[in-house]
């Protein structure tokens, strides 16, 4: 009897421990399992000799469905996010539309419906507001190439990925930003029980949306949809707990709390100012000729194909200087300097390298004190998305003012996330194409972003009076 007990005590003890273990497990797997950015839904073979018109067509066609139902068919757990605040055309702004992006010499174009859940309220609430910054859920309709799928399948032989069959075809794909990734990146530093609960609610919106989403293309459109078998355009590469080592939260979504102040009016304020600069950016503007440089300055660089050749620009035309590098190692040791010389007296003043504008206003939260501005600048879009319009669930730029008790916050989430979570093909892309100037320049990249942003925030700031202490740091690139 009494060897049965203790034999009994030692199942017990067992089944209690495997099962504690199997708890932990789990509520680690939420945080260290691996996880892909984007989760395509469906795709859509392109007949042969369409043109860009009809491409560009099918694309939008294909955004006003998916927004006209998604809420009918997820039975309204899922919110389509709207807006009659934005500098678009047209209110009110349902849909982003992404600028036409030139890739291996043929136009690709990209819309994005977004969407919120009642949950996800809930969340911001327990979390804090601050967490809006990592947005409503993407779905991303666009359109891609042969050459994407054929330039992506080089690098996933050299990694030994197994990739499956390449159809050398071109496709419209419809995609999700994958909600675990988000949690991945944005809360990480959830507690265990908490964090087991959230990723239980993302992985219920990626059901939810696959689900709607699946059922709206094949019920309301006549097409041919097809099931994506290959990794490619879910990002290639999962995001992995070592690349979370890269940052630091501050890194991720920098973060100024102003003391007594209302976040509407410091969103009022900041919406204000972008419109107010916008229009010296263009044409016959004041700062026309800043943007343009810019735009050469980069273009030029990343056509500069051979590291040990030689590079000249000329920028006198556009009030710049003349530039002249002997290689690749000349022009970086001289990078900094140049960067720091030329646009920092610029972001010091509150200025940016390009002209932006923001595509919407969203407002939403228990009371409506959470404002996501989603921000756009043509040419910084299209360079970033020239890697594959793939990587659209990831984008717009996103600027957060909130209201957190007394006080506002005012955060985004960088450039330098995005590219380090959602853009790890592209980066290893031009690594294992010999491509280092592009690797390097696109390492830089997200710098100015991020210092553009700061100065149109501070901007904001400062035409409020805002003690200057409250003030976004502006990156300097010389070492």
């Amino acid at each position: 009897m009494r060897g049965n007990t203790i034999t009994n005590l030692a199942t017990t003890t067992f089944v209690l421990i495997a099962a504690l273990l199997l708890s932990v497990s789990f509520a680690q797997a939420a945080v260290d399992y691996p996880v892909m950015p984007f989760k395509v839904i469906k795709k859509l073979e392109i007949p042969q000799g369409s043109t860009p018109e009809e491409r560009h067509a099918l694309v939008l066609e294909i955004a006003e469905i998916i927004k006209d139902n998604i809420e009918d068919y997820s039975h309204d757990y899922l919110k389509l996010m709207t807006s009659m605040d934005g500098m678009e055309p047209h209110f009110p702004v349902e849909i982003i539309h992404f600028p036409t992006t030139p890739i291996s010499g043929q136009d690709e174009f990209a819309a994005e419906v977004e969407v919120l859940t009642e949950k996800d309220l809930y969340y911001f609430d327990k979390f804090g507001n601050g967490k809006a910054i990592g947005g409503p859920w993407s779905i991303t309709i666009f359109s891609t190439s042969s050459m994407t799928a054929e330039m992506m399948t080089q690098v996933g032989k050299k990694l030994d990925l197994k990739l499956g069959p390449v159809d050398p075809k071109d496709y419209i794909i419809v995609s999700i930003i994958n909600p675990l990734a988000v949690s991945k990146v944005s809360y990480q530093e959830l507690k265990s029980r908490d964090n087991r609960k959230f990723n239980l609610h993302c992985r219920n919106v990626g059901y939810k949306l696959q689900r709607a989403l699946t059922r709206i293309l094949d019920e309301q459109t006549l097409y041919d949809w097809k099931t994506n078998v290959n990794p490619m355009y879910d990002g290639l590469l999962p995001i992995l707990n070592k690349d979370l080592d890269k940052l630091t939260k501050e890194e991720i979504t920098p973060t100024l709390l102003v003391p007594d102040i209302n976040a509407d009016v410091v969103a009022d304020t900041y919406t204000d100012y972008v419109k107010e600069l916008a229009p010296k950016y263009k044409p016959g503007g004041t700062f026309a000729n800043t943007n343009k440089m810019v735009q050469v300055l980069f273009g030029d660089l990343f056509a500069w194909q051979d590291p040990n050749a030689s590079f000249d620009c000329d920028l006198s035309a556009y009030g710049g200087p003349v530039l002249h590098y002997d290689n690749l190692d000349d022009f970086k040791a001289q990078f900094g300097g140049l960067v720091d010389s030329m646009f920092g007296p610029l972001w010091d003043n509150n200025l940016t390298s390009q002209g932006w504008k923001y595509g919407r206003r969203l407002q939403f939260g228990e009371d409506g004190n959470i404002n996501l501005m989603e921000m756009c600048t043509k040419f910084y879009a299209i360079t970033a998305l020239g890697t594959g319009l793939h990587h659209t669930p990831a984008m717009p730029c996103m600027v957060s003012i909130y209201q957190e008790g007394d006080d506002a916050g005012l955060s985004m989430y960088t450039a330098k996330a995005t590219f380090t979570f959602f853009f790890k093909d592209a980066t290893m892309m031009m690594e294992m194409l010999d491509m280092p100037v592009q690797a390097f320049m696109f390492a830089a990249f997200p710098d100015f972003i991020y210092n553009d942003e700061a100065a149109l925030l501070n901007g904001s700031l400062d035409n409020l009076n805002v003690d200057p202490a409250y003030r976004f740091k502006i990156k300097r690139f010389s070492k």
